[in-house]
């Protein structure tokens, strides 16, 4: 939530360049985070059917 913060501050004082670094940092660590691996398992439609 400090990067929340952060961008928000920058917004505030007028800092579009930083603002708009820090959402680009920002949106690199929630990247990272995203698990994409394809996970075996029933099929959407089997799921929703049951």
């Amino acid at each position: 939530h400090n990067e929340h913060l952060q961008i928000l501050q920058a917004l505030e004082n007028g800092n579009a360049e930083r603002a708009s670094a820090l959402m680009l940092h920002h949106i690199d660590h929630i990247e990272a985070d995203l698990d994409l691996r394809v996970r075996s398992g029933p099929a959407l439609r089997q799921a929703l059917e049951s």
